[in-house]
């Protein structure tokens, strides 16, 4: 999985649009798959996502919840996920290693979440998993999000 965030508008300096757009790239059953929607800020570091398209009904509020350096010094992201269409909350755990968050930072951001004491979070944590990257994205640029893609045209 790749994750590009870029501003809506980098011509406008004076007055930047706050949304981002917001593609995601898998590798998945031999070809790349991309997603594209839009990304509004609602609060300090948590946005709005709406796809446009088929995917429209699938829009959700994304929340950064932690974000640094693991103890392997490899910088990671925790995310809280809210989907609008029924489907359950969620945890994402993103890194920049092959390996994923480090172990021992994994496990401290876990017993973080089970201190708040909520239902909602602790039910989440039951579906949380660990992805294994296969490194078949190495040294590959971002994805281009043509017309197509902007329109989740492919799904």
């Amino acid at each position: 999985m790749q994750w590009h965030l870029t501003p809506i508008s980098v011509d406008n300096t004076t007055e930047p649009s706050p949304q981002l757009q917001d593609v995601v790239s898998y590798n998945l059953l031999g070809g790349e798959w991309l997603i594209f929607g839009i990304d509004t800020p609602v609060a300090p570091d948590a946005y709005h996502w709406v796809p446009p398209g088929p995917l429209s009904a699938q829009n959700n509020t994304w929340n950064i919840l932690a974000w640094g350096y693991d103890s392997a010094s490899v910088p990671y992201t925790m995310f809280w996920e809210v989907w609008l269409s029924g489907q359950p909350s969620e945890f994402y755990f993103l890194s920049r290693s092959d390996a994923g968050i480090a172990d021992d930072t994994y496990q401290a951001l876990l017993d973080g979440v089970k201190k708040f004491g909520n239902k909602e979070f602790n039910d989440a944590l039951t579906r949380v998993y660990r992805i294994k990257q296969d490194g078949s994205r190495h040294g590959d640029p971002y994805p281009v999000c043509n017309a197509t893609c902007k329109e989740n045209g492919m799904w």
